[in-house]
């Protein structure tokens, strides 16, 4: 099961990155989802940002998401992008804030799973205002053809959604 999933993502990743350079096909955003959970036993209280990507209009196809984690004990935020299966791993996954590279090398993937490649980032204070004043965050990757794929996410709302995990 786990190979037939992998080889139809890297083939369907494979498929849009050639059908976006010739048809720029749409990709759909999934709304801005969050969730806090109270302190239970040694946890602390924690919420998620979660915004998802999507190759269809009916949001079932994922294909990136991000996750933001505030916790009540720091200002760091943990920012968790699962990236779609079929990008090369050495190549990692490049981050852009409004085409202004928020690091010169690419991030490395922590690890994958069934649903995608993870990168963890602590997300300090300079890079969370970039977050709050950029239209958009780009995601850049290389397919396993040695194909470019980027991926935009926009931010519209994002200062809104994230205030909303912030209240401790």
């Amino acid at each position: 099961m786990f190979f037939s999933v992998f080889f139809f993502s890297l083939y369907s990743m494979s498929i849009y990155a050639e059908t976006n350079d010739k048809q720029n096909l749409k990709i759909f955003a999934g709304e801005w989802k969050n969730k806090c959970f109270e302190k239970d036993n040694n946890i602390k209280k924690h919420c998620l940002l979660e915004r998802a990507m999507f190759l269809d209009e009916k949001l079932k196809k994922r294909l990136v998401t991000i996750l933001l984690r505030t916790n009540e004990n720091t200002k760091d935020v943990f920012l968790t992008i699962i990236s779609p299966l079929g990008t090369l791993i050495p190549k990692g996954v490049g981050i852009s804030f409004d085409n202004k590279k928020l690091n010169e090398k690419a991030f490395g993937f922590n690890y994958c799973k069934q649903n995608g490649c993870f990168t963890n980032i602590i997300i300090k204070e300079k890079e969370l205002e970039l977050f709050k004043k950029s239209k958009a965050l780009k995601l850049e990757y290389t397919l396993e053809n040695q194909q470019s794929l980027s991926i935009d996410i926009n931010l519209n709302e994002f200062s809104e959604a994230f205030n909303k995990i912030t209240q401790f």
